[in-house]
Formats: C-alpha cells, structure tokens, sequence
C-alpha cells in the first residue's frame, strides 16, 4: 500500500508539473494568461466609466463656478453702486442701470471705483481658493476640483477681464480707460495677464490630477487623456453653454458686454494649456 501511495503522489507531482511547464508553453493564450488579460479589460473598462463619470462632472463643476464667481463679480459691482445712490437691476447677462449711460450720478471716480469692485473682489476670492483651499491635502475627488475651478475663474476674472476690456472697452476697460495707459502698455499688460493665467495652470497641474483620486489617470502615460477629457473637454463644452445661456434676447444696456463675458470664457484657455505643459509635473 505504502508502494501504491507513493506511486500515485509522483503521478500526481508529475501531471502538476506538466501542465504549469508544457501545457502553459504550449498554449500561450490558455487559461493562466486569459484570466490576466480578462482582469485588466475589466480594469480597463471601469476606469473609463471612471473617467466619463468625472468627465461629466467637471463640466457641471466648471458651469456651477462659473455663475458663483458671476454672481460674486456683479454683487460686488452693485454694492459698490449702491453706495453712490445709483441703483441696478441683475440680469443674466449683465448689470442693468436705470438711470442709463450719461446720468449726471456718474462721474470719472465712481465710475472707476464701481467698475473696478467685481475684478478686485474676484481676484482676491480667487487668491483664497488657490492657496487655502485647492492646495489642502483633506479636499479629494470633486470637492478638490470644484475649489481649483472656482479658483481658476475668479482670477481669470481679474486678469481675463483686463484682456476683454482692453479689447471692448466694457467692465475692467472703463478702469483702464480712465487710466489713460498708452496703446502699448496696455498691450504689454495684457500679455502678461495672458501669462501668469498660464503660469496659474502650470502651477496647479499638480492639483488637477490629484483631483481625479486615481493611480491610473495619475501615470504619465495616461495624464493626457485624462486631462483631456477632465480639462479642456468641461471648458469648451462649459463655455459653449453658458454662451448660449446668457445671451440676451434684446439689445443689452452695454453692446459689447456680450463679447467682453466671451473673452473672459476664451482666456480660460490659457490656464487649461498650462496645466497641459506641466503634465509631467510630480
């Protein structure tokens, strides 16, 4: 019996070696290597519904921000007003004044202090939720990404608008007007603008992707696609929306307030490109 059961354990030692060395060699896709393959399809597949999911949110994040920091401009502008006894009404594409464009309620000083109120009180709000709140390792996920946009729009409100004002004369261009600044000062300026929003993204890549909550879009070889689709997909699609959402459907009080806002929306690019030029970052 003792002969019998030793030859039955080396028969089952050598079935057991047989199929880990020659049935595995022989068949290169077999079982072993399907089930690995299977595993990361599935992976492969939930990260993606991951990364639609996060996609979508974005975009809605990007909008919800958008009208916060808005809302949080116009507010400031009609406070200020109101403290020079000229009343306002909010509409969903600007500011309204009752008292129209040559009231004699206006004068060069108010008129800087007033049009000034929305990109202070928006660059300052957007200094507190980039370095106080988009930075704070305990904010993950969609919490993280919803301060980074607010972040991202209120000092694009600021430096954005210098651009769109510049251009249109409406909003920040009633302060650099009554500035006086020189053709190509005001241009110089506008470049810089254009470059710390630039800078702003560069510096905040890292954040960004520390937004998504997942190894997988944090490796290098997938960063792009992640920034892709979390990124500039929510800005341009955002953008577009809230285009066709504030425009007006009669002759606004300011004609070119449409443009300016479409500037403000265009400048964001700049920060979305600089997150794309640190995509590397650590």
């Amino acid at each position: 019996s003792s002969d019998l059961r030793e030859n039955k354990t080396g028969t089952n030692y050598f079935k057991t070696f047989y199929k880990k060395f020659f049935e595995r060699k022989s068949h290169p896709y077999g079982y072993y290597t399907m089930e690995g393959v299977d595993k990361e399809k599935q992976e492969l597949r939930k990260q993606r519904k991951r990364l639609a999911f996060f996609s979508i949110n974005s975009a809605i994040l990007f909008v919800l921000s958008y009208l916060l920091v808005y809302l949080t401009y116009q507010l400031a502008v009609m406070l200020v007003a109101s403290r020079y006894g000229i009343n306002s009404i909010l509409l969903f594409y600007e500011v309204f004044f009752p008292i129209g464009n040559y009231s004699d309620k206006w004068n060069s000083f108010n008129i800087i202090i007033i049009t000034f109120a929305g990109p202070l009180i928006s660059i300052i709000m957007g200094t507190i939720y980039l370095l106080l709140y988009a930075r704070k390792e305990q904010y993950t996920g969609l919490k993280k990404l919803f301060y980074i946009w607010l972040g991202f729009h209120s000092v694009n409100f600021f430096l954005g608008a210098f651009v769109a004002g510049m251009i249109t004369q409406q909003g920040f261009g009633y302060v650099i007007a009554w500035m006086f600044l020189p053709t190509i000062v005001k241009f110089g300026l506008s470049m810089v603008c254009l470059f710390v929003l630039g800078l702003i993204g560069f510096l905040y890549a890292m954040n960004f992707m520390e937004a998504s909550g997942s190894f997988f879009w944090t490796k290098k070889s997938n960063r792009w696609i992640y920034l892709l689709f979390c990124g500039f997909v929510p800005w341009a699609s955002g953008s577009i929306f809230l285009f066709l959402l504030k425009y007006p459907r009669v002759m606004p009080q300011h004609e070119n307030i449409v443009v300016y806002d479409s500037i403000i929306s265009a400048t964001m690019f700049f920060v979305i490109a600089g997150i794309f030029v640190n995509f590397r970052a650590q």
